[in-house]
């Protein structure tokens, strides 16, 4: 017989467990919404100063210049029929003067001392009732016993006086003698107490100063003579030129030169001859001065202004000449006041950006070509540089 076999009962099905209960995010609080809120406020505040700081912020340094000569040579040419833009019309004249002259020599470094006769004016009283005459060589005796003679003879009225003048009768410093009374050692005794003699002033002249001529005495007196010799000359030459110029130039050469007292030689005054030769050179002064304008600011250094060009007082030479070709070279210099360019690698804004006021003002006057700085900054109340060169300007006084 077949088993039958056994059916299992079905497995029991656990029940479900209910889903856990979900717990909502915790709500954000509204501290936390004001801290960012605060947050976010202050970000776009700073941001915004900062955009109104680099849009708005100015500096502006003010600085006064030390003025500086600058000035330049060169050589213009002087030609009777220009060709060149360069070339002056002009013309070349000469002549030969000659002169002589007597000049004072001072009592200098070449003088040396002489011993002389000290002198001064005496006047002799008489208090008589009788004239009484004195002859020349007359001697007065002061009280140190000096003894002086007097120059000329002279009668002497009763009850009255004459002047008349006396020298010491030796040579030296003994003479120089104060005011004071002399007696006439000549007469008697008792005629003395009525006729004597009494200075004012004080004698002088017993030690002298004579000049000697030396080799520098002579060169000033020649120069001297010379300048009066091209003074002269200029009227003749200008006549010669036949022509109405603005500008001359004047070259003297010297052809002779003499002096009838050698150095060494005891003298007050020396005798000088000269024949000299000018060469006159006539031309447009206006022309050349824009010549040299334009030369001085070629060679002015970079990051200098010429503030102002001395073409009135050009020093003018002439270096070369030729009478046949009426050519004449004449070396120019002209000269001006400079000063600092706001262009100038002085004022390098790059140095500038970010720095205090202090720092940039020392910087800057440390440059002997600035006098002082100011600085301004809008707004007021800034104490650095910007930090955009273009808001920083450079005003040169």
């Amino acid at each position: 017989m077949e088993a039958t076999p056994v059916k299992k009962a079905p497995a029991k099905r656990k029940p479900k467990a209910a889903p856990a209960p979900v717990t909502p995010p915790p709500r954000p609080s509204l501290k936390m919404y004001r801290r960012i809120a605060v947050t976010f406020v202050a970000l776009t505040f700073l941001t915004l100063a900062a955009v109104v700081y680099l849009s708005f912020s100015r500096a502006t340094v003010h600085v006064v210049s030390e003025a500086r000569a600058v000035s330049t040579t060169f050589v213009a040419d002087v030609v009777a029929a220009p060709t060149e833009e360069t070339d002056i019309q002009g013309v070349v004249v000469s002549n030969v003067f000659e002169q002589a002259s007597e000049k004072t020599i001072e009592a200098g470094t070449g003088s040396k001392e002489v011993e002389a006769k000290a002198g001064g004016m005496v006047t002799i009283y008489n208090k008589t009732g009788s004239a009484q005459p004195l002859v020349a060589t007359t001697r007065l005796l002061s009280p140190e016993q000096v003894l002086f003679r007097i120059d000329t003879g002279v009668t002497v009225p009763a009850n009255g006086s004459v002047e008349v003048m006396a020298h010491a009768d030796e040579p030296g410093a003994v003479g120089e003698i104060g005011p004071t009374k002399f007696t006439i050692p000549g007469l008697g005794t008792t005629l003395q107490q009525s006729i004597y003699g009494e200075s004012t002033e004080a004698f002088v002249g017993g030690v002298q100063q004579v000049g000697v001529v030396t080799q520098e005495d002579l060169d000033k007196a020649a120069s001297e003579l010379e300048e009066e010799m091209i003074v002269a000359a200029r009227d003749t030459l200008r006549l010669q030129a036949n022509g109405t110029y603005t500008g001359e130039a004047f070259f003297p050469e010297v052809l002779e030169k003499k002096s009838d007292t050698p150095p060494g030689t005891e003298a007050g005054v020396v005798r000088i001859s000269m024949r000299l030769r000018v060469v006159a050179v006539f031309f447009d002064k206006d022309q050349l001065a824009g010549i040299a304008e334009a030369k001085l600011y070629e060679q002015v250094p970079k990051g200098i202004d010429i503030s102002d060009a001395n073409s009135d007082a050009l020093e003018i030479k002439v270096d070369h000449y030729d009478l046949e070709g009426q050519i004449a070279n004449l070396n120019v210099t002209i000269s001006g006041d400079g000063e600092l360019a706001p262009t100038s690698d002085v004022f390098n804004k790059d140095q500038m950006l970010g720095k205090s006021a202090v720092e940039v003002k020392r910087s800057l006057e440390s440059s002997d070509a600035i006098k002082s700085v100011d600085i301004t900054f809008t707004p007021f109340w800034l104490k650095r540089m910007p930090t955009l060169k273009d808001h920083i300007r450079i005003v040169v006084e």
